[in-house]
């Protein structure tokens, strides 16, 4: 097998696994106020569009807001592609990480993998990227506190 067939197997074995919220999300307080058990963080998965949709017209409904399908669903989408664009340079480090022991569709990634990618590309967070990066070490307490990526 070669190393660009590799990689590609690795990446398969990763797209078959629920997306789950990064690190330095707090869903505490957001959890707190929920009425409905079945939330993302309970579920560790995004919910389909039409159940997206039901939960923020709960949310919404005291303020007058409707929420369209159209809306609900593009929200998703979009939710759907941040966390992909989020999580696939931490795949991609725990999976250099795994061949080099050897390891196919290891899908242990660690603090470590998530802290290096985001350090080493700190946009990929967006806007107000200096305060999630901050976060994102906070986070981490067992990283050394003078711990660079550069």
């Amino acid at each position: 097998m070669e190393d660009g067939e590799e990689v590609d197997l690795l990446i398969r074995c990763w797209r078959s696994q629920p997306i789950e919220a990064p690190f330095g999300v707090n869903l505490r307080d957001f959890i707190k106020r929920r009425r409905h058990v079945g939330t993302c963080y309970s579920s560790r998965e995004l919910p389909d569009s039409i159940s997206l949709k039901k939960k923020l017209e709960d949310e919404m409904k005291e303020e007058g807001v409707e929420v369209s399908f159209g809306f609900a669903n593009s929200l998703n989408a979009g939710l759907s592609v941040f966390l992909q664009r989020l999580i696939k340079p931490c795949l991609e480090l725990a999976a250099s990480r795994s061949s080099s022991r050897g390891e196919v569709c290891s899908s242990s990634v660690s603090m470590v993998d998530f802290h290096v990618a985001m350090e080493s590309n700190p946009s990929i967070l967006g806007e107000d990227w200096s305060s999630k990066l901050e976060k994102i070490r906070s986070a981490a307490p067992d990283l050394p506190s003078d711990f660079q990526t550069s």
